[in-house]
């Protein structure tokens, strides 16, 4: 009888350091907009087109972009020159204009002192430094608020 008391304690003991060491997935998990339309909100940077120099992915806060309304910008960033170093930057519009063909907007601003142009496309924002220079590209999701 004693023998069983003993083996059941055992077996209570190790369900619940089971229990209690099972992994937490209570990380900062990203949720975006599926839909973004407007620049002002914070983006995270999915992708990177470095043209001859490859495409490489991003996972969510490795640089994190916040445009607001004041056209400033506050980047985030954990390596070094990746998309543009941790700091705060402006950001002025230049030019705004339509595709006839498929609708899409396309947006030149001067970010932190350089021209690029910005549209939406399948739920991400395009951020391109001019593709056919082979300039950087720059793919960013928004995260919901």
């Amino acid at each position: 009888m004693k023998k069983n008391r003993i083996l059941w304690m055992f077996a209570m003991l190790m369900l619940a350091v089971g229990i209690s060491s099972c992994s937490s997935d209570d990380e900062d998990v990203a949720i975006y907009d599926d839909n973004p339309t407007t620049l002002d909100g914070t983006w995270y940077l999915v992708k990177a087109n470095f043209g001859w120099g490859g495409i490489r992915d991003y996972e969510a806060g490795d640089v994190t972009v916040c445009f607001y309304p004041n056209q400033t910008v506050q980047v985030e960033t954990k390596e070094v020159k990746v998309f543009m170093a941790t700091g705060t930057y402006s950001y002025k519009v230049i030019d705004t204009q339509t595709n006839k063909y498929d609708g899409t907007v396309f947006t030149t601003i001067n970010l932190g002192g350089q021209q690029c142009t910005y549209w939406f496309k399948d739920g991400m924002m395009v951020l391109d430094y001019g593709m056919a220079y082979d300039g950087p590209g720059y793919y960013f999701k928004k995260k919901l608020q």
